[in-house]
């Protein structure tokens, strides 16, 4: 199991299946490369009116900046503009530009556009390849109908999706900063059993 108990929790969760969808829980008990909910489709069938769990790294600065104002979507993307999340933690590497940060989000998914991805991945004699979607998916058509571009990949742990409007579909997130970026962990004495803080501030 890919977990770090000095960052996670002093414990896994010993439920398998697990039913607890709070973004604590996941943080705390589970390994990065836990997933808590099956794709978007398949939950969807079931519950309609489902929230989805998805995970975004970023820089620890960035994190501190979406912590004191809101989610900044990006300008641009292979599914055009928005807020992009993977499906765990480890799913996000090799997606995410920068690193230091991650973020877990309960999302409100809205009016999903669904594609694959070799609909939209030009490479040399794909059958699937379609440039006119291709074109409608980066460029941010799915913007005027849908809330949200959901791309099923090949293997699934590669999935990822794009939500066109944070401030609105995010219902709720939670923050963690790897211990090397984030220096108060060690200066309030907080990586070690304490029965208050160095300060007595928290």
């Amino acid at each position: 199991e890919r977990r770090q108990e000095d960052v996670w929790g002093d414990r896994p969760c010993d439920t398998d299946p697990c039913p607890n969808r709070t973004l604590e829980h996941i943080v705390i008990f589970h390994a990065r490369d836990y997933k808590p909910q099956p794709r978007w489709r398949e939950l969807n069938a079931v519950d309609p009116n489902a929230t989805y769990i998805g995970f975004h790294t970023t820089t620890s600065q960035a994190a501190v900046g979406i912590a004191h104002s809101e989610f900044r979507p990006s300008s641009s993307g292979m599914l055009g503009s928005g807020a992009y999340f993977a499906r765990s933690v480890e799913d996000t590497l090799g997606k995410a530009n920068s690193y230091g940060a991650w973020i877990i989000a309960e999302i409100r998914m809205g009016k999903v556009f669904e594609i694959s991805k070799k609909q939209i991945y030009p490479r040399f004699n794909n059958p699937h390849y379609n440039a006119n979607l291709h074109h409608f998916v980066q460029s941010g058509g799915w913007h005027k109908e849908y809330d949200t571009c959901y791309l099923n990949h090949e293997m699934d742990r590669k999935d990822e999706f794009c939500i066109k409007n944070p401030r609105e579909q995010i219902i709720k997130w939670v923050i963690v900063i790897e211990r090397q970026n984030d220096a108060k962990v060690s200066q309030y004495g907080l990586d070690t059993e304490f029965d208050s803080t160095k300060c007595g501030c928290i």
